[in-house]
């Protein structure tokens, strides 16, 4: 809420600064919450990822059975 002249002032404009000061507090905490979620969906993207490697060379490690042994 500061004017022109960098001090509080009692302008047409002052609610509109204090208005738009808040909304930047506002979207500064919002994107720090985004930043933070996209770094834990990232975290948790990489266990989930190394959990299906873990299972998929599990499940690789399993011989092979044709489809199409024992008549189809």
């Amino acid at each position: 809420m500061v004017d022109h002249e960098g001090h509080y002032g009692k302008t047409k404009y002052a609610k509109y600064h204090f208005i738009e000061d808040a909304l930047d507090v506002n979207f500064d905490a919002l994107k720090v919450r985004l930043d933070a979620l996209d770094a834990n969906f990232d975290v948790n993207l990489d266990a989930v990822e190394r959990h299906l490697g873990a299972k998929y060379h599990f499940i690789k490690d399993v011989p092979n059975v044709d489809a199409t042994e024992g008549g189809a």
